[in-house]
């Protein structure tokens, strides 16, 4: 099981590094082609982008001469916003969904998706805090070991500064790996 991950997360991190130079990212969602033989990581690879980036992410591949097929992930549900437009079909999940556009809808459905009021601001849910100093060497390998759980390598940390520690807040992701 561990050999089939790390071939996984090998091709994974091969198509992200392949894909993340042609990204336009200027815009509300990214839209990027990934090649056909990379229809498997097509999900996992835009999952990548749309956590990094903290928008909806759609990667595609040619599926045949008039249609794109592929990946839909996003930090806001999608799926029925995008088939109610007609302009794209999804079939999944609300925020993670396989898609189809016909090539000549494609500019159409981007301009479609740029035109929405996507609140993407994510409501954080903080399970525990810790102060910054707390944190051991053993805790931060544990936060390694069990990096499956959140799927990144890192934690955030949350320390409270002022004299109204309410108003003044500071949050910052630091990579668990770097504090020692």
């Amino acid at each position: 099981m561990k050999a089939v991950k790390s071939k996984q997360d090998y091709q994974v991190k091969k198509v992200v590094d392949k894909l993340s130079d042609g990204l336009d990212t200027s815009h509300k969602v990214i839209i990027g082609f990934g090649e056909p033989e990379n229809k498997s990581y097509l999900g996992l690879v835009a999952n990548k982008f749309c956590g990094k980036y903290n928008k909806p992410t759609f990667l595609l591949r040619e599926l045949n001469s008039t249609t794109w097929s592929g990946s839909m992930r996003s930090p806001v549900d999608l799926l029925e916003i995008i088939n109610e437009s007609g302009l794209a079909k999804c079939q999944g999940h609300d925020a993670a969904a396989g898609i189809t556009v016909k090539k000549s809808n494609l500019k159409r459905f981007a301009r479609f998706l740029d035109g929405l009021d996507l609140d993407i601001e994510p409501d954080i849910e903080v399970a525990a805090q810790i102060e910054p100093n707390n944190i051991t060497r053993n805790l931060a390998n544990v936060c390694v070991e069990n990096n499956i759980l959140w799927g990144k390598d890192e934690i955030a940390l949350h320390k409270e500064v002022g004299a109204k520690a309410e108003e003044c807040k500071i949050d910052v992701i630091v990579n668990i790996l770097e504090l020692f």
